[in-house]
């Protein structure tokens, strides 16, 4: 099954960046599987962690799609990165493997 959720991220400097994502769980663990090059998988090898945002506003999707919302984000609780204001929940996912391949890394 793939989740439909927004993920958030941030840089090596802290900038946020937030995407709609599909995620899988297997096992106790989430999957982020970005294309390369990404910006989401930049981000994650790089910081570690990430944050996957419930919704069912299709608002944020198409905000985060065209690029052209700003969110409303506050600091995540217990990893360095940021959650949405305004979801309905949200999972603090810190990295425990790299799965790498040519097109599309996954990120457990």
């Amino acid at each position: 099954m793939i989740y439909e959720t927004i993920i958030s991220t941030v840089d090596a400097t802290g900038k946020p960046h937030v995407t709609p994502f599909g995620v899988q769980k297997k096992e106790d663990l989430y999957v982020i599987a970005p294309f390369k090059p990404s910006t989401t998988l930049e981000n994650i090898v790089s910081t570690q962690c990430a944050v996957m945002n419930l919704t069912d506003d299709v608002r944020i999707f198409a905000g985060a799609v065209a690029r052209k919302q700003a969110f409303e984000l506050l600091p995540a609780l217990k990893i360095n990165g940021f959650r949405l204001a305004n979801s309905l929940a949200h999972h603090e996912l810190t990295l425990v493997e790299v799965i790498d391949d040519a097109e599309r890394a996954q990120l457990l």
